[in-house]
């Protein structure tokens, strides 16, 4: 079965590939075994894959690329920025740098959504570690956050759609996202 992505006209599959370090297959599996897992996904057509560079350190996004250049195909991907401390001071900038290095490990020169990895809620989260899960809205929101990011990866046509994600209890943050009319695509915790 598959489902159309809001107004994109992309339509993918109910069921997606995730390629997460937690499942472990598309950061410490072999090539083989990840070539043929991915093969199978493609003949049960499964046509949706979902990445970050945080799965394995980027790990996840090599080996997808390797795989679908050995099989010559190319089904709709998502990957994600992460946004750190370290990239506050210029998060528009951030975005562009990570999907330019997600895009040298993909192999592709596009991604059909981009999203923020981080869920936006009201209140500035600290920012702390690497574990962190949730960003302030206004870094989103304000000239140079995350959506100018997102929108100029996709006026460049890095990216075709954009997206962010929730963690859960952030209604009221998210519903500020929705109401720009930016976005395409929100993975929503359960």
């Amino acid at each position: 079965n598959y489902r159309e992505v809001g107004r994109t006209g992309i339509r993918v599959s109910e069921i997606g590939f995730g390629c997460g370090g937690n499942a472990g297959l598309m950061v410490r599996g072999t090539f083989e075994q990840q070539r043929d897992a991915i093969e199978r996904a493609l003949e049960l057509v499964i046509n949706y894959f979902d990445q970050a560079p945080d799965y394995g350190g980027g790990a996840a996004e090599e080996n997808l690329g390797r795989v679908l250049r050995e099989l010559g195909v190319r089904p709709y991907i998502t990957t994600k920025v992460e946004v750190r401390a370290q990239n506050l001071d210029d998060i528009a900038g951030h975005v562009t740098r990570s999907l330019d290095e997600s895009l040298k490990r993909l192999g592709v020169d596009y991604v059909d959504f981009l999203q923020i990895h981080k869920g936006p809620v009201m209140d500035r989260p600290e920012l702390a570690g690497r574990t962190y899960s949730r960003l302030w809205i206004e870094d989103y929101l304000r000239p140079g956050g995350a959506l100018d990011g997102l929108q100029r990866a996709q006026r460049s046509g890095k990216a075709r759609f954009i997206g962010f994600i929730t963690r859960g209890n952030d209604a009221s943050a998210a519903q500020r996202l929705i109401d720009t009319g930016a976005f395409n695509l929100i993975n929503v915790s359960v």
